[in-house]
C-alpha cells in the first residue's frame, strides 16, 4: 500500500509518504519527526464522527468533489472533460496497439481451442478411415501419419493447457527474486539505520548547540575580529605603559645623577648643547691631541738629524771620478786584451800561409780566401789600438775632476781607488738626504702648528658660544659638554616618557571600554577581566564557543543531507521492492507466494521448452501426413 498526504501547518507543508508498513514524515522536503497529538480533551476537534458523514449537508457535495479530485491524481476530471481541448494526433495508440495485440492473442487462442476441439471429433472418424485404409492397404500409411500428427497435436494441446496454467507472470521472472528482496531488504534496513543514526546525531549536536549558551544569538568568528584586535591593542598599550614608566624611572635616575656630577645647580648654557656640537668638540680635541703629538714626533726626529748640510756638486763630482775609473778599468780588461792578440797572431799565420798558397795558384778562388782572413787581422789590431785611446780618454777626464789619483794607474790600485770613491759617494748621498729630510720636516711642522691653531680657534669659539673658559680647552671642557648634554636629554626623555606614560594609559582605559561594553552584550557571564590577557582569554572562550557552534550547525547540515538521501534512499528500495512484487504478480509483502512463483519456474520451463518441441514434432508430423496424402 501506498500513500501520500500533505498538511499546512502555518508555517510550512508537512508531507506523509506510507510505503509499504514504512511511514516518512517530510517537513518541507527534510524528514522530521511525527508531530504530536492533540490532547485528549481536543480530540473532538479533530474527530469526524459516523453522523458527521451519513447526515446531508451543504458541504458533503464539496467534500465529494474534493475526494474525487484528489483521487484523480489532483485533476476535476469533470472539468477536463467539459473543457475545450484536443488530443495529440498520436494520443493513446501505443494502449490501442496493445489492446489489438491482446484481442489478436485472445482470438489465437480461441482458434486453438476450436481446432483442438475439432480434432477430438474427428478422431474417431479418422481411425474408421485408418482402419479402412488399412484394410485397403493403399491407404494405410497415409492414415498412420494423419494418425500420429493428429496425437502430435493433441499433445502439443495438451501442453499449452497446462503452459497457461501457469501464471502469465513467470515469464519476467529470472529465478533470483528471492535473492534479489533479501539484498534489497537488507539494503533498506541499513538505510533506515542510516536514519536512526542521523536522527540521532542530530539530537545530540542540537544539545551540544543548547549546551554551549549562546542562546539565539547569531555571533559570528568574524563579529570577534575587532574585539581581537582591540585585545592586541589593549596588550601592546600596557606593554608601552610598563615600558614608558620604567624609561620615566630610568631617567628621572640618570637627570639627578647628571645634576649631582654638575655640583647640584642646573647648568645655564647661552645654547643648547647639541649631540653634534659633543661631536664636534670631540673630534677637534681628537684632532688637537692628534696634532700635538705628530708635533712632538717631528721635533724629536728633527733633533736626530745631524746638523751638517749636504753638497750636491761634490756628490757629482765624485760620481764623475768614479766613472771615469769603471771605464778605464773596462778597456783594460786583461781577458779581451789577450784574446784580440790571439786573434791577430792567428789571423796572421793563416794569411802568410795563404801568400803562399797564392803564390802556387793563378785562379780566383784562392784570392777569395785570403783576403777576408787579411781583412780580418786589420779589425783585430784596429780594437787593439782602439783601446788604448779609451784609457788613455778616460784617465784624462778623470784628472779633470780634481779627485785624488790612484798612483800608479794599475789595475789593482785603481780597483781600490773606486772603492774609496764609493765610500765618499755614499756619504754624500747621506748627507743630501739628511738635508732633505731636515727641510721636509721643518715644512710638516709648520703645517701641523697651523693644524693646531686652527683646532684651538674652533674649541675657542665652541667654549664662548657654551659660556666655557677658553683657557682650559682640554678633557674637562669635554667632560662639562657632555654632562650637560646628559643633563639635558634626560630631562628631555623624562618629559617625552611622561607623555607616553599618560597617553599609554588613556589608550588602555578607552580600549578597556570598548573590551566591557562588546563582552556585555554577548551571551555568558565573562565579569570584568583584569587585563589584556583576561580580555584575550574571554574573547578565546567565546571564540570557541562560536566555532564550536558553527562546526554543530554544519554537521547539523550534514545529517539534515545524511537524512534525506536515507529517506531517499528507502523509498526507492520500497518502490523496487513493490515492483519486483507486482512484476511477479504478488500481493506486496507476500513473500510465501513469491517463493511458489519462483519454484514453479523450473517446471514452468519444463512446460515451456516441451510445448515448443510438441509444436516442431507436430509441424514435422503435418507435414509427413501432407506428402502422403498428396
Amino acid at each position: 500500500m501506498s500513500l501520500e498526504a500533505e498538511f499546512s501547518n502555518g508555517d510550512g507543508l508537512l508531507k506523509v509518504v506510507r510505503q509499504g508498513s514504512e511511514v516518512v514524515w517530510l517537513d518541507e522536503g527534510r524528514p522530521t519527526a511525527a508531530p504530536p497529538l492533540a490532547d485528549a480533551r481536543l480530540a473532538g476537534c479533530y474527530t469526524i464522527e459516523f453522523t458527521d458523514l451519513v447526515t446531508d449537508d451543504t458541504t458533503d457535495q464539496e467534500i465529494a468533489d474534493r475526494l474525487l479530485r484528489e483521487m484523480a491524481g489532483g485533476y476535476d476530471i469533470d472539468a477536463v472533460l467539459a473543457g475545450s481541448f484536443t488530443l495529440g494526433k498520436h494520443f493513446g495508440r501505443r494502449e490501442a496497439e496493445q489492446l489489438r495485440e491482446a484481442q489478436r492473442k485472445l482470438e489465437r487462442t480461441r482458434r486453438r481451442y476450436e481446432e483442438t476441439q475439432r480434432n477430438e471429433r474427428r478422431l474417431d472418424d479418422l481411425r474408421e478411415q485408418l482402419a479402412e485404409a488399412r484394410a485397403a492397404g493403399s491407404s494405410a500409411q497415409a492414415c498412420e501419419r494423419a494418425l500420429e500428427w493428429i496425437a502430435a497435436r493433441r499433445r502439443l494441446e495438451e501442453l499449452r493447457r497446462q503452459f497457461e496454467e501457469f501464471p502469465a507472470e513467470l515469464e519476467a521472472l529470472r529465478g533470483n527474486e528471492i535473492e534479489e528482496l533479501a539484498e534489497l531488504r537488507e539494503k533498506r534496513a541499513r538505510a533506515r539505520r542510516r536514519l536512526t543514526e542521523a536522527e540521532r546525531e542530530t539530537e545530540r549536536l542540537e544539545r551540544a548547540i543548547a549546551d554551549l549558551g549562546l542562546g539565539t544569538s547569531e555571533l559570528s568568528v568574524a563579529d570577534l575580529e575587532a574585539p581581537k584586535r582591540w585585545a592586541q591593542e589593549m596588550r601592546d598599550a600596557e606593554g608601552s605603559r610598563r615600558k614608558a614608566a620604567e624609561a620615566l624611572e630610568i631617567n628621572e635616575e640618570a637627570q639627578a645623577a647628571a645634576l649631582e656630577e654638575l655640583g647640584g645647580r642646573k647648568p645655564s648654557v647661552p645654547a643648547h648643547i647639541t649631540p653634534e656640537m659633543i661631536a664636534q668638540v670631540e673630534e677637534e680635541l681628537g684632532r688637537k691631541r692628534h696634532v700635538e703629538g705628530q708635533i712632538e714626533a717631528v721635533e724629536a726626529e728633527l733633533r736626530r738629524l745631524p746638523p751638517a748640510a749636504g753638497n750636491r756638486a761634490e756628490a757629482d763630482r765624485l760620481a764623475a771620478a768614479r766613472g771615469e775609473l769603471l771605464r778605464w778599468l773596462a778597456a783594460t780588461d786583461r781577458r779581451t786584451a789577450i784574446e784580440l792578440q790571439a786573434t791577430v797572431f792567428v789571423l796572421t799565420a793563416v794569411a802568410s800561409a795563404g801568400a803562399g798558397v797564392v803564390a802556387e795558384l793563378t785562379s780566383r778562388l784562392a784570392w777569395l780566401l785570403v783576403v777576408p782572413l787579411v781583412a780580418a787581422a786589420w779589425f783585430a789590431l784596429r780594437a787593439i789600438r782602439r783601446r788604448g785611446r779609451e784609457r788613455d780618454d778616460a784617465r784624462r777626464r778623470f784628472e779633470q775632476t780634481g779627485a785624488e789619483p790612484p798612483a800608479p794607474w794599475t789595475e789593482d790600485s785603481v780597483r781600490q781607488r773606486l772603492g774609496d770613491l764609493d765610500a765618499e759617494l755614499a756619504a754624500a748621498h747621506e748627507a743630501l738626504a739628511s738635508s732633505k729630510r731636515r727641510l721636509e720636516l721643518q715644512r710638516e711642522l709648520e703645517d701641523l702648528k697651523r693644524q693646531l691653531d686652527l683646532s684651538a680657534a674652533a674649541l675657542s669659539a665652541l667654549a664662548h658660544q657654551v659660556g666655557w673658559d677658553p683657557a682650559k680647552l682640554d678633557a674637562s671642557f669635554e667632560r662639562w659638554l657632555r654632562l650637560v648634554d646628559r643633563y639635558d636629554r634626560a630631562r628631555e626623555e623624562v618629559v617625552r616618557h611622561r607623555g607616553a606614560l599618560a597617553a599609554a594609559e588613556e589608550q588602555e582605559a578607552r580600549l578597556r571600554g570598548q573590551l566591557s561594553e562588546f563582552l556585555a552584550g554577548c551571551p555568558g557571564d565573562y565579569g570584568e577581566p583584569a587585563d589584556a590577557e583576561g580580555f584575550s582569554a574571554c574573547l578565546a572562550d567565546l571564540e570557541r564557543r562560536v566555532r564550536e557552534r558553527d562546526d554543530d550547525r554544519k554537521r547539523l547540515g550534514e545529517q539534515a543531507r545524511e537524512r534525506e538521501r536515507a529517506t531517499e534512499e528507502i523509498s526507492e528500495l520500497g518502490d523496487r521492492i513493490a515492483r519486483l512484487f507486482e512484476t511477479a504478480g504478488v500481493a506486496l509483502d507476500d513473500d510465501a507466494e513469491l517463493r511458489r512463483r519462483v519454484a514453479m519456474l523450473p517446471e514452468w520451463r519444463k512446460v515451456r521448452d516441451a510445448v515448443q518441441a510438441a509444436r516442431g514434432d507436430a509441424e514435422g508430423a503435418g507435414r509427413r501426413a501432407g506428402e502422403l496424402l498428396e
